[in-house]
């Protein structure tokens, strides 16, 4: 297998994965209206916005860290974040 071949499989999966991202983003979106008042939701939304932020700094390069893509996107850390 050579590198571009490989590339396109990882691309494929990568597209695979923001794909279900985006559907369990609308499905937890839906559980916390249900629950206005649980602060959990908006810690998962946290751990999930710093997994998603260092692979954003990973494949931007440059060497960016994955806090200064959070500031990019006006990501304010919560006490206790």
């Amino acid at each position: 297998m050579n590198a571009a071949r490989k590339y396109a499989e990882r691309t494929k999966m990568l597209e695979g994965l923001i794909e279900r991202l985006q559907d369990l983003l609308e499905h937890h979106g839906e559980a916390a209206k249900a629950k206005p008042q649980h602060w959990g939701f908006v810690a998962d939304l946290g751990g999930a916005g710093e997994h998603i932020a260092r692979a954003v700094a990973l494949l931007e390069g440059e060497g960016r860290e994955s806090r200064e893509v959070l500031e990019d996107y006006g990501w304010v850390r919560m006490p206790g974040d």
